[in-house]
């Protein structure tokens, strides 16, 4: 209550699923500034803008940024998808490609976040 807070306009799910959880806190959050991307959120928190919630990859790195970073609670489950052409049958190129982007982004969330 009573800080700047910096929103997500847009409407994918996570964005919804935050808006939805934002509203029904009391004292009502006021979002004073938004923006399309979580990168562009966390870069005006850096400057002195306000507080936002986003993502665990957006958040990663934080404190080495000079930012606080503190986990949800309860926390906000977070699916990534891969998205290929329908109806075409994946490469094994692909495949390996998927699996390194799943241990990479598994070991990130395990290990950098609070």
């Amino acid at each position: 209550a009573g800080q700047s807070m910096i929103g997500l306009e847009g409407q994918d799910p996570l964005s919804r699923l935050l808006d939805s959880k934002l509203q029904a806190l009391r004292p009502l959050p006021v979002v004073q500034t938004r923006v399309q991307t979580y990168q562009m959120m966390r870069s005006m928190v850096e400057a002195g803008e306000g507080l936002a919630i986003v993502d665990p990859f957006t958040a990663s790195g934080a404190r080495e940024a000079g930012l606080d970073a503190c986990p949800l609670s309860p926390p906000i489950v977070v699916t990534l998808y891969a998205l290929t052409l329908k109806g075409s049958e994946p490469s094994p190129a692909l495949n390996a490609l998927l699996e390194i982007v799943t241990e990479k982004a598994e070991n990130l969330l395990t290990s950098t976040l609070p």
